[in-house]
């Protein structure tokens, strides 16, 4: 399911599905500075959630990007009639990209920030 925005009341809703289908473990979520990332409204600490906020301007550190890159070169050149069409296929990429374990695939080894932050964030939890 696509959300319609990117404001805090979808974010929240994004956080309970991705806490609920993760389960009970600690998790640190990478996020770059969108006023609905730092917005107080979010209570993160309740979640069981540890924001990990992206310097300003620094799409090459995001993981995320990787994702992009690869569904643009898989949808692009291609005519969609409607959007719906186009959400469709997207979600249909994503779901391709998705391990046994419904996890989307990742290579981090060009990430040393974000192993160095994964780590300090199960220091912290034990």
């Amino acid at each position: 399911m696509l959300l319609p925005g990117v404001d805090c009341d979808c974010l929240r809703i994004f956080l309970k599905g991705f806490r609920e289908e993760v389960g009970g473990e600690k998790i640190g979520l990478i996020l770059d500075n969108s006023p609905s990332h730092r917005s107080k409204m979010i209570d993160w600490s309740s979640l069981g959630i540890e924001p990990v906020y992206l310097p300003p301007y620094s799409p090459e550190l995001n993981p995320v990007e990787l994702i992009f890159r690869e569904l643009k070169g898989r949808l692009s050149n291609e005519v969609y009639g409607d959007l719906s069409e186009l959400e469709e296929r997207i979600c249909d990429e994503l779901r391709g990209m998705k391990d046994e374990g419904g996890r989307l695939k990742i290579r981090f080894e060009g990430y040393r920030w974000l192993r160095e932050a994964i780590e300090n964030i199960r220091t912290r939890s034990k």
